[in-house]
Parts: structure tokens; sequence; C-alpha cells
């Protein structure tokens, strides 16, 4: 029997739907939770926009390390590191940014169990706090390292949940026919923010070079979005299937309506409606009585959900060793070695780099992963990405 044809098939199922449930409100709302992907991408940007200005003007400080800030003398002098040792140096470095990293984790795990009790809205708020307090905490840490550790970690337990929220909400109350369209605006506003963050901290680092600013400002900004999207969750209503988690019928289905733009009678809501409770009430029937042993050993144990797990994990690990963060690190030496000379020049071609960055998950979100599917989709970059990683190697060998 012939693979239908998914083009063919996304096209139809959009033309059949009502056109009220493509609306402004829906739209508005993913792109309040999605816009907490800024954050993500502007902290990157930080870190990618001073190692492209450094490797610009003295190549040798080209280290590749996710630590940028750290490598700034005017921040070694603040907080006391200037006259460690290389190795106390590197060992300070590395708790400094992979502190991080590990609240990020702690705000992951948070968030799953208390989504289920507060909310995902609820939820959202409480972590956007708790990274608004982390990054105030940072940019006052007055040159103590142990108050930059602290806030640091607190500043990661929020970034962390931050980031795994935005997904579930837009996932929960997307139409089927786009939701891989408006799930992959939390990736855009990640990748808009790199270009923000690389072209305002060039600027800083440009213009206001050996004084406190240099490290404050760019530290300091990344508030102001979490205060955009913190102030727009209040405008946004909690999911659908969240309330009827809760018993919360009557208000899920008015919900719903509202996201949909339809009445609460409409034939189209009723059976979206009617299908979120059927899944929930499937789901609590399978996990009744199961605590979170049990949960997990179901995991592992079914072959079904084992080899969902495996293969969501595997893609995570593969796409962090793919070497992407790698080329996004070391894209001004690498762009040096493709010929392109002058520092203007060079600086040029990393921020190019950082918008097609942008644009190429803006054209695949919009024109590609709703109407091909998610696993062409994914087989599609992989192909594009051996393909330019084996000619940029290939060239790099030839001509170096």
């Amino acid at each position: 029997m012939a693979r239908p044809n998914m083009i063919k098939a996304t096209k139809k199922a959009i033309k059949d739907s009502p056109r009220e449930i493509f609306n402004r409100y829906l739209l508005l709302c993913t792109c309040v939770w999605s816009f907490s992907g800024v954050a993500k991408g502007f902290d990157e940007g930080i870190h990618f926009s001073i190692l492209s200005f450094l490797s610009l003007t003295n190549p040798v400080s080209t280290t590749g390390n996710i630590a940028s800030l750290v490598i700034m003398d005017v921040f070694k002098e603040r907080f006391g590191i200037a006259h460690q040792t290389e190795d106390e140096y590197a060992n300070t470095k590395g708790w400094i940014v992979a502190i991080a990293t590990a609240g990020a984790v702690f705000g992951c795990l948070a968030c799953v169990w208390l989504t289920q009790r507060l909310g995902r809205t609820r939820t959202f708020q409480l972590f956007t706090v708790v990274y608004i307090g982390g990054i105030f905490g940072q940019t006052f840490s007055n040159g103590s390292l142990a108050a930059l550790y602290v806030t640091r970690v607190i500043s990661g337990v929020g970034i962390g949940a931050t980031t795994v929220l935005p997904s579930v909400y837009i996932a929960e109350i997307a139409p089927q026919s786009i939701r891989g369209l408006l799930t992959l605006q939390y990736t855009c506003c990640q990748q808009l923010g790199v270009v923000f963050g690389f072209f305002f901290n060039y600027g800083v680092t440009k213009y206001h070079a050996g004084t406190q600013m240099q490290w404050q400002l760019p530290t300091a900004l990344q508030i102001i979005p979490a205060v955009i999207w913190g102030i727009g969750s209040f405008f946004t209503p909690e999911t659908p299937r969240f309330l009827l988690s809760k018993n919360k019928k009557t208000q899920a289905l008015a919900t719903l309506s509202r996201f949909r733009q339809l009445p609460e009678d409409h034939p189209y809501v009723q059976a979206e409606f009617q299908g979120i409770e059927a899944q929930l009430d499937h789901e609590i029937e399978i996990v009744s009585g199961a605590n979170t042993f049990d949960l997990i050993k179901e995991t592992f144990t079914d072959i079904s959900n084992r080899r969902r797990f495996v293969l969501m994990f595997a893609c995570h690990v593969f796409g962090q060793w793919s070497g992407a963060n790698a080329i996004t690190q070391y894209s001004p030496t690498i762009f040096g070695y493709l010929g392109i000379e002058g520092t203007e020049a060079r600086f040029l071609a990393t921020g190019c780099y950082a918008i097609l960055k942008f644009v190429s998950v803006l054209i695949f979100s919009v024109f590609v992963i709703d109407f091909i599917g998610r696993r062409r989709s994914l087989m599609t970059g992989i192909m594009l990405q051996i393909v330019t990683l084996a000619f940029v190697g290939g060239y790099l060998n030839y001509c170096v």
C-alpha cells in the first residue's frame, strides 16, 4: 500500500478545519510562551559575541569556551580571581559555568511535578520569578563568588523549567494541523535571542571595554524578556487538558472555545473536547494506583515505551554531539580559515551566521515541519548538516 502524501494530507486538514481556529488570540498566547526562548538564545548570543570579538581582536584567545564572560579582565578583577593560578582559575571558571546547568536539571525535573498540581500557567510564572531573581542576583553579586554561584544556580533552575514548559503548553492548545508550526515558535525565539544577544553584546564589548558595564549590562538585560513573558502569561489561560484533569469541565470547554474562537456547541470544539477527555480517562485508567517507581519501571520494561525513550534520548544526545555548538563557538576562526580577512568582515560573517540560523528555523517551521512530518524533517536536517560539515572539514583539510 502506497504511503499517503503528507503534504496533500496536511493541506487537506488545514482546508477542512474551520478558519476561526487559526486566530490571533491563539497566536498571541503561543507567542507569549515562546518568548521565553529569547532568554536562552540571548545568553548563548552573549557568549557567542564575546568570543567572536575576542577572536577578531586577539586570535590567540579563541578558546571556544562557553564561559566567555569569565575571561574578561574586568570580571576577573571584580571577583578577585585575576591572581589565581591557571589551575585555580580553570576550576573557578568551570564551577561558574557548570553550576547553572546543574540548576537547570533540577528546574526541568521540578516543573514536571509542579505542572500536575499548580498547572502550566502558575508553574511557568513561578519559575519566571525564580529566573528573574537569579539574573538580578548575578548582576548585583558585588564581586562575591559565593553570591554568584548561588544566583547562577537559581537562574539555572528558572531557565531549566521555562525551557520545558512552553512546548508543553503550546502542544496542548494548538490545533493538530499546525501544532508543529506553533511549537517551533520557541526555537525561532531562541535563535532570535542569539541574534539580539550577539549584536547587542558586541556593541557593549566594543564601546564599554574595561568597565563594569561590559559584563553587568548584558547580564541585566536578560531580565527584560523575562518581565515581558511573565506579565504576558497573566493574560493566557490555563490549558483545557489541565482543567479537565482537575475535573473543571465547564471551564475547560469555555477555554477551548476561546482558543478556537468557536461556540462551545460547535461540532469541532465538541469533537476536540471529547477527544481530550477520552485520552485523559485512558491515561488515568492505565496509571491508576501506580507510584513513581512503577511508572519509571514501565518506561524501561515495556518495549514500545523503551523504544520511544531511547529514540528521544538519542536525538537529544546526538544533537549535542553533532558539533553544531562547536561550529557556532568557533565560527570566527573558521571564517578566517575559509579566507574571510579583516576584523569587520569576519564579524559581519559571524553575525550573518546567527541570522541564518534564525531564518532557517523560521522556514522549517512554516513550510516544512507540518507538511513532510517530524521524521522526514529530522532526516533532512541531519543530511544537510552532514553535507555542510563534510564540505567545511574537507575544505579546511585541503587549504589549511
